[in-house]
């Protein structure tokens, strides 16, 4: 038996409304509703209250990018096109890096957010793409971007600044440390509860597809960067990259089918693979972890349908093998967009979009994938994403793909229940939006901070904007 791995991009999500618009190309992958089914659990989320849009800046951008912490402080940070920068060197035109630092207001006021900032000025760094952003149980935001130098003198690497003052000052540019060839790739930064941000950077080698993988930390306190970690010389890739990282400093690190664990005491351990031999073609892969540690995998084959893998570590097994694939067949029908992300220890929710009607659905698990409960229909839609917070409520985020003057749509909840009653739904912007969504909460019982933010563009003109909200069990 062998196996042959086809990624087959999934033609709803394969381009979005921005990329045919700008067709930009960046080397960052946006990465990435529901419902479970588990007897004495609460039935809904009671209150979900979103508020009204915050324009935070008028531009064209691409790739808008969010992070919040259980505080409710926010980020936003986007790509913004700069005008007439399309020549013979970047057909599809240059970019410039902003952002905005928000705070949450009692819904339903609207968050009050710090004038927009250029991290990149379009000149010194001549083009840039943002690579994301964390928020620190302090307040402390940092943004990260990789240069997309294309003219000599040739300056390609990955950059931060930082600001501890709701966006209304920002440090100097700074370089991230280590070898030359090394940048950010995908979802690839992450903080804990001490303010200690993990970034994970990767070096294409020969062949195409094998990446060497490096690992730093930012020490919350000192700010200053440790030496790197070599998790690989040589790592199979496909797709994106995904790294979470928990409150406790546990971490994963995902590429393909092969995953790289960070334990409590900053340690990584050897990669572990997941057991595909003899499952044919493989259409899609993607990761999730909890905050318990655990960690999921979930992938489609061409022929045998959708599986699940787990590992789980122990204090005498801190680095588990993947356990053997469980066939899930309700998910067979999400094709390749089965995507998984974790929440609370043992709850994970995974979602995409129906092959057959192009309808977000999803459903969620309480006991570590052992059960799913139904796969829930959010209706039509497209570029769905989900995030889960450490207390164990989730938010998810669409956009109606030409219907309803694409309408960036959230659900947020517990999604325990029997259906959509399982979640709170808000219509939250219009008139061709898109988007990305955050959520963070620690406390057990307790609420979560969400924020989602977006582009738009109408008769009117184009906007980035942003509303917050709170999700209380």
């Amino acid at each position: 038996m062998f196996t042959t791995i086809f990624i087959q991009p999934n033609k709803k999500l394969a381009t979005s409304k921005y990329q045919t618009r700008f067709k930009y190309v960046d080397i960052a992958f946006l990465a990435t509703a529901l419902c479970w089914g588990v007897a004495n659990s609460p039935a809904h989320a009671a209150t979900a209250a979103w508020s009204a849009e915050q324009i935070v800046a008028t531009s064209p951008s691409t790739y808008v990018r969010t992070a919040v912490n259980a505080a409710g402080t926010s980020a936003i940070i986007w790509n913004q096109f700069i005008p007439g920068s399309i020549d013979a060197t970047h057909p599809y035109g240059r970019n410039q890096v902003y952002g905005s630092v928000c705070k949450a207001q009692p819904a339903p006021q609207v968050p009050t957010c710090s004038a927009s900032f250029a991290f990149t000025d379009g000149t010194t760094v001549l083009n840039a793409a943002n690579m994301g952003a964390v928020v620190s149980p302090s307040g402390k935001v940092t943004v990260f971007w990789n240069t997309l130098e294309t003219t000599p003198p040739t300056t390609t690497y990955s950059a931060s600044a930082s600001s501890s003052d709701a966006g209304q000052n920002w440090s100097a540019q700074e370089q991230l440390p280590g070898s030359a060839g090394y940048s950010l790739f995908g979802q690839s930064v992450g903080v804990d509860a001490n303010g200690n941000i993990v970034a994970v950077m990767v070096s294409p080698t020969a062949p195409k597809a094998i990446y060497s993988v490096q690992a730093l930390v930012k020490d919350g306190a000192t700010g200053l960067w440790s030496a790197r970690s070599q998790l690989s010389n040589g790592t199979y890739l496909f797709g994106s990259i995904n790294l979470f990282v928990n409150s406790d400093g546990q971490a994963l690190l995902n590429l393909g089918f092969t995953s790289f664990r960070r334990d409590v005491n900053g340690n990584w351990a050897a990669p572990q693979t997941v057991p595909i031999v003899g499952m044919g073609q493989i259409f899609s892969t993607n990761a999730g972890f909890d905050a318990g540690g655990k960690a999921y995998f979930v992938y489609r084959t061409h022929y045998l349908g959708a599986y699940l893998s787990t590992s789980s570590p122990t204090p005498t097994n801190p680095n588990p093998v993947w356990s053997k694939p469980k066939r899930i067949a309700k998910f067979d029908i999400l094709g390749s967009s089965l995507i998984v992300r974790g929440s609370s220890a043992g709850h994970a929710i995974i979602f995409g979009n129906d092959m057959n009607t192009g309808n977000v659905r999803a459903s969620v698990t309480a006991d570590g994938g052992a059960t799913w409960g139904a796969l829930v229909n959010f209706g039509y839609g497209s570029s769905p994403q989900a995030v889960g917070s450490e207390n164990g409520l989730f938010a998810l985020s669409w956009d109606s793909a030409g219907t309803n003057w694409d309408r960036f749509i959230v659900a947020a909840g517990t999604g325990v229940g029997t259906g959509t009653t399982a979640w709170i739904k808000n219509n939250l912007a219009g008139n061709n939006a898109i988007g990305s969504v955050s959520i963070a909460g620690n406390v057990p019982g307790g609420s979560a901070q969400t924020v989602a933010g977006w582009g738009r563009w109408d008769a009117i003109g184009d906007v980035v904007g942003l509303s917050s909200g709170i999700v209380t069990p």
